[in-house]
């Protein structure tokens, strides 16, 4: 199994469930859509339901990284793999690298030219943060 599809569809599963009004069990089943790749979908449900579930927490951390911005200013994209790095950083033991790297491509892929920067000094900011406490 992937663990960049599996980033791939909980990121899917996120910007569904932000623009729809299906669960996540549903948003996961649509998010699978012609993915390529092997996600693992216990994982990927583990960290949809996660974010979801530590969502005030996730965008506090993300908007204290933010230095100018909203929330509702960013690319949905943008918004939606900053909310699943910032869980996976925080409430996973998931190599920091490895998730900052995954966001960072995946931000390549589905969003603006500049997403990449974004997402990644986003991510870095609060790795730091979560780290010196």
């Amino acid at each position: 199994m992937s663990r960049r599809a599996t980033r791939e569809l909980a990121l899917r599963a996120l910007f569904i469930v932000e623009h729809s009004a299906a669960g996540p069990a549903e948003a996961l089943a649509r998010g699978a859509e012609e993915l390529r790749g092997r996600p693992d979908p216990e994982y990927a449900a583990q960290l949809v339901e996660g974010t979801i579930r530590n969502l005030a927490a996730v965008d506090r951390a993300i908007l204290a990284q933010l230095r100018g911005w909203t929330m509702q200013q960013m690319p949905a994209v943008d918004r939606a793999l900053l909310r699943l790095g910032t869980f996976e950083l925080l409430y996973t033991p998931s190599p920091p690298g490895a998730v900052v790297d995954e966001a960072v491509s995946l931000a390549k892929i589905y969003s603006t030219a500049d997403s990449g920067k974004f997402v990644n000094a986003i991510l870095r900011g609060i790795h730091r943060a979560a780290t010196a406490l």
